[in-house]
């Protein structure tokens, strides 16, 4: 069964990645798996990223030691945000093709007043935590 989930602005505990969000982040993760990420920042409300972060998400990625697959349905079980303020934390659970990893995406999303998107979404690392 399909629900939507809301955005919160909740300080004190982990909540469901927003539904608004999810297609950006389907996108950022097969934009990661094509290994262009001069791409990334061609994704309307997401920031580019600098070729120093983005060698240092791949190198991660490659550390793993298997290929990343599109994002599952069964992203949105485990992966979570937290309002920080003035942004929130967002963790992503990213898939292999043996199914879930330990590898996460996390990034920042920001509230974009005045903006088409209403958010605007910034990539900081993919790493195991």
């Amino acid at each position: 069964m399909m629900y939507s989930v809301p955005v919160e602005k909740d300080e004190d505990r982990e909540c469901p990645v927003p539904s608004v969000w999810r297609g950006v982040f389907y996108q950022i993760v097969d934009r990661i798996i094509s290994g262009d990420v001069s791409e990334i920042g061609e994704i309307p409300s997401v920031e580019p990223l600098s070729q120093s972060d983005a060698d240092r998400i791949f190198a991660n990625i490659s550390d793993y030691g298997a290929s990343l697959v599109s994002l599952p349905e069964e992203a949105w079980v485990s992966s979570v945000c937290q309002w920080q303020i003035e942004y929130w934390d967002v963790l992503v659970d990213l898939f292999t093709a043996e199914g879930s990893s330990d590898l996460v995406m996390f990034a920042r999303a920001y509230e974009d007043h005045g903006k088409e998107s209403k958010y605007r979404f910034e990539i900081i690392s993919v790493h195991v935590p």
